[in-house]
């Protein structure tokens, strides 16, 4: 319809300086070519996200030839680059669909591309849309989204961490969590995520250092995973003869009560760490570590 509006324009125009000049007008006449078969321009990105260029090469057949260019139908500015080549470099301002127009010599292409609104656009096959509470998964962006943009990526409910085009996402609970996309405060998309409860957690003694150690030289239970710290925990001891004994410890350090009742407890008795409770770094949520059995 627009084509048609814009054709009735041109008859009307053209007959009106007929009239008013008493004489015929010749007009231009261009051969329309299609794109595969223009050979003055280079293959373009008929698909571009906001915010990306678009680059056109026109390379005419003859020396002195300047190329027009129309893009949704105002002049585009052409950059020469040598005798027979000339460029365009194009940033559109809004997402949408463009024309083009394209006149060389006697020759006319008409064409046009697609400009998307940026959006989440990841590898699925090297993302993970499953998370764990306190478990980080990762997100691997495709890197033509990324091309010159300052894209934010946060969640409520989630620690969100970019490095390069992969996103580490660390969920603070249970239950569907979003992470969203923002360019300068302006939210642009989001990606719905589900995180499951984390299983039971693995415990280790570690010394001073926080590397593993054995029951005589730790002064500590750790979770493997950082992001899980110990809050409590209790110990056991069954001796051979099945005396058992139970200390409970309101923190992650082994306190002097636990090293005596080790010490004093005769060889062959098994000792166990179990009821560990952890919490969450940053959530505050609450999960049970797995429970450590060892024998003297």
């Amino acid at each position: 319809m627009p084509s048609l509006f814009e054709h009735l324009r041109t008859v009307f125009l053209y007959n009106s300086l007929v009239d008013l000049t008493h004489q015929n007008i010749d007009l231009p006449k261009f051969e329309l070519v299609t794109l595969s078969d223009a050979q003055f321009i280079e293959k373009f990105k008929r698909s571009l996200i906001l915010g990306e260029k678009l680059v056109l090469q026109i390379k005419p057949e003859k020396v002195g030839v300047i190329p027009t260019i129309r893009i949704n139908g105002k002049l585009a500015e052409v950059r020469k680059v040598n005798d027979l080549v000339f460029e365009v470099d194009y940033l559109p301002a809004s997402s949408g669909k463009y024309s083009i127009e394209v006149v060389v010599n006697d020759q006319r292409l008409l064409s046009g591309f697609e400009v998307l609104k940026p959006e989440f656009n990841y590898d699925i096959e090297k993302s993970e849309l499953s998370a764990m509470v306190g478990t980080t998964s990762i997100i691997t962006l495709n890197p033509s989204m990324l091309k010159g943009k300052s894209f934010e990526f946060s969640s409520p409910k989630a620690n969100v961490n970019r490095i390069n085009n992969r996103l580490e996402i660390t969920p603070n609970e249970e239950g569907l969590f979003e992470v969203v996309m923002s360019e300068s405060g302006k939210v642009l998309d989001k990606l719905v995520m589900f995180a499951h409860p984390a299983a039971a957690i693995d415990v280790a003694l570690m010394d001073i250092a926080g590397k593993n150690a054995s029951l005589d030289k730790a002064n500590r239970l750790e979770c493997v995973n950082p992001y899980w710290q110990v809050v409590n925990f209790q110990m056991s001891i069954v001796t051979p003869d099945g005396t058992h004994r139970t200390l409970k410890n309101a923190t992650r350090f082994l306190r002097n009560e636990l090293r005596e009742l080790e010490n004093t407890a005769p060889k062959g008795s098994t000792i166990v760490f179990e009821n560990i409770k952890l919490v969450g770094q940053k959530s505050g949520s609450t999960q049970m570590g797995k429970p450590i059995i060892m024998v003297k």
